[in-house]
């Protein structure tokens, strides 16, 4: 479920400009799953395949076009298998995306919610103190937005275990 984006009074100001994640974690964990239910489907192949690698085993082809079919069935399974490892990465990548996104969106959301209760409570009694609270917060979110970015890291890699 996505993290909302907070709407309190003083929020916007807190947010903008780079203070909120430009994705949506559940459409990143939504291809996630995709990609898992493919490389499913795809192990299922590449199991029928190896099974069929069996022709090769059992002395039902032989010969040097046996051996040499059985050479390039070999060199098309490693290509599968590694289409396989790509994929489980690729799907590993989004699933901690969608995370490291839930992870920063909870800490900005809870950080706007309590500087704006933080606001609300100084606002009469100190009112010159609400521009520093606001922009301090600001700060703060750009700060981990920039982290996420970092995170993730600018070839698509993630680089650090945490922000």
């Amino acid at each position: 479920m996505p993290i909302p984006r907070p709407t309190t009074a003083d929020a916007p100001a807190m947010l903008e400009p780079d203070g909120w994640p430009g994705i949506e974690e559940d459409l990143v964990s939504d291809l996630a799953v995709t990609l898992r239910r493919t490389c499913a489907q795809l192990e299922d192949v590449g199991e029928a395949c190896w099974e069929a690698g069996a022709l090769f085993e059992d002395g039902r082809w032989q010969g040097p076009a046996g051996a040499a079919a059985a050479v390039r069935f070999e060199e098309i399974l490693e290509q599968m298998r590694s289409v396989l490892a790509a994929l489980a990465l690729v799907t590993d990548w989004h699933f901690d995306v969608c995370e490291f996104v839930t992870e920063v969106k909870e800490d900005i959301f809870t950080g706007v919610l309590s500087t704006q209760a933080l606001i609300e409570a100084t606002r009469e009694a100190q009112p010159e103190a609400v521009p520093p609270l606001i922009a301090a917060q600001h700060v703060s979110n750009i700060l981990k937005v920039s982290g996420l970015g970092l995170h993730i890291g600018a070839d698509g890699t993630v680089l650090l275990a945490e922000i």
